[in-house]
């Protein structure tokens, strides 16, 4: 089903850390290459999280994913 992922949007805490992220994004999404923006944010709920990412993916019509 990655194939199937349209775009994604990491949201960092650091934006030292765009490379790193940049790095995981292209190994993980390899083949599929999703329209990506990253944004840098001042923080999560949960200050141990350094990255969230939020995806959007396509299906046909009466497809279960």
């Amino acid at each position: 089903m990655i194939r199937r992922i349209s775009s994604d949007g990491p949201w960092e805490v650091s934006a030292a850390d765009v490379v790193r992220v940049g790095r995981a994004h292209a190994e993980f999404f390899e083949d599929v290459r999703p329209a990506a923006t990253m944004v840098e944010v001042s923080g999560f709920v949960d200050g141990r999280i350094l990255v969230e990412t939020e995806v959007d993916a396509c299906t046909a019509v009466g497809e279960v994913a």
